[in-house]
């Protein structure tokens, strides 16, 4: 799908938006497992207190990647991580 943003005369606001290209044939088949749904990044939450665990890791200045291979471990596979490394980042 793809969105055009229709601005007011100043060009400051926007005041509705226009579908341009919508594509309704998908170019994969749809997840039919649970366990594959929650690996949408939609579906993932961010629990406070592990949060709060992953900031105390950064403030020790302990390496991205270290914190990244230590949570992978803690859940079973970075397929079972509940955050992304940019989710990290972005603390």
């Amino acid at each position: 799908m793809k969105l055009k943003k229709i601005y007011d005369d100043a060009k400051e606001t926007v005041i509705s938006v226009r579908i341009d290209l919508l594509h309704l044939d998908h170019n994969h088949e749809f997840f039919k497992k649970d366990t594959e749904k929650n690996q949408l990044q939609c579906n993932k939450t961010h629990d406070p207190e592990y949060m709060e665990f992953i900031s105390s890791m950064q403030e020790s200045r302990i390496p991205q990647h270290c914190i990244m291979d230590y949570v992978s471990e803690m859940h079973g596979g970075p397929e079972s991580v509940p955050v992304t490394a940019q989710d990290m980042y972005n603390l």
